[in-house]
């Protein structure tokens, strides 16, 4: 991409879609990461999405509570067996649980 291309992509992006830019310095920065720098930021991720959804989301709280689970007991992705497989049925059967309390906060 040429230095012009570049300066007209930020400029536009940062009138139209201004979290565009960080997403997109983010994908550059992850580009260069080891394998294993990549495993370790899924990793926080994904510590950081189930305690949202624990805290937030009244289907992830009533799951967690029936197996005994708690937010911690999931850090790595194969940690994710521990929760039960979900399905469009269960999703169908009671679509409220999965609004998060915290909806109005979330963009």
């Amino acid at each position: 991409m040429t230095i012009f291309r570049k300066k007209v992509f930020r400029l536009g992006a940062q009138l139209l879609r201004p979290n565009l830019l960080s997403h997109f310095d983010r994908m550059i920065q992850e580009k260069d990461m080891s394998l294993n720098e990549r495993q370790v930021r899924q990793d926080e991720k994904l510590r950081n999405m189930v305690e949202h959804c624990y805290e937030n989301v009244p289907y992830y709280t009533e799951i967690f509570d029936e197996l005994g689970l708690k937010p911690s007991d999931i850090q790595l992705v194969k940690d994710l067996e521990k929760l039960p497989i979900l399905t469009k049925d269960i999703i169908k059967s009671s679509p409220e649980k999965f609004i998060p309390k915290n909806i109005h906060k979330l963009k």
